[in-house]
């Protein structure tokens, strides 16, 4: 396994692992295949069953995956519309279609990266075949109500939020809005200055950062939220000898 990335914010792991695969030869007989086994661990990650789909490609073509307490199949079916009398008198035979599907693949893949059309029938295996894989992780089998209430174990630093797994084991840390950082360190989260990132955080005028949020004025002369835009004034100047400059706008 191959770690690629790490989503402190999804608290998700991407990796990429090894396809299980099986070869025939022109009669249809597997001699070479490759089963997959991976463990990770008593620690608090598991394959994430949201991200992922676990997926059989090829003719005649079955697959299982299981753990100590489960055993999930995928395979291809096909059904006919009306009722036909016949028999099945033998199955995992590749003999008629060793020719354009010498091998059958079986693998977990993230939802995400996983493209049908890299997967051809007559793809062969040549034991380097990967896919990726997200893998998601928590802190403790425990709810955010039980962390808060025993403040010395929990995880979570300050400017930051509990937060449950799409999985529904556990919970997990991730920074307040406007913050970000690693929240599991405690002063993993940090304030963000958006005046650094006018591409994110927009400021026509002058741009002030505040503590989780940021203030901007519209520039002298102009008007309006200097978020969303700023307007100019419309206006006269009177000049008199006696008195000072005054400006009258009108709008």
């Amino acid at each position: 396994m191959t770690a690629h990335s790490i989503s402190l914010l999804e608290g998700t792991v991407t990796a990429s692992i090894g396809t299980a695969y099986d070869y025939n030869d022109k009669p249809g007989n597997e001699i070479l295949y490759f089963y997959q086994s991976m463990k990770l661990g008593p620690g608090p990650f598991t394959f994430s069953d949201t991200l992922n789909i676990f997926t059989a490609i090829g003719c005649d073509t079955a697959a299982e995956v299981t753990n100590e307490e489960f055993t999930h199949g995928t395979a291809s079916l096909s059904l006919c519309t009306k009722y036909v009398n016949m028999i099945l008198a033998q199955h995992f035979n590749h003999k008629n279609v060793s020719d354009f599907n010498p091998c059958g693949f079986a693998f977990l893949a993230n939802t995400h990266s996983f493209h049908l059309s890299d997967w051809p029938l007559g793809r062969m295996a040549d034991g380097k075949d990967t896919s990726d894989v997200a893998i998601e992780g928590v802190v403790k089998n425990e709810t955010c109500e039980q962390a808060k209430a025993n403040t010395s174990a929990d995880a979570c630093g300050i400017n930051t939020n509990c937060t449950y797994s799409e999985n529904g084991q556990g919970y997990r840390c991730i920074c307040n809005e406007e913050f970000e950082g690693n929240p599991y360190l405690e002063q993993g989260c940090q304030n963000i200055d958006e005046c650094n990132y006018p591409e994110r955080y927009p400021c026509e005028g002058k741009c002030k950062n505040t503590i989780g949020r940021y203030k901007c004025h519209c520039p002298f002369g102009k008007y309006g939220n200097g978020e969303k835009g700023c307007h100019r004034l419309g206006g006269i100047i009177i000049i008199s000898g006696k008195y000072p400059l005054h400006f009258i706008k009108t709008l």
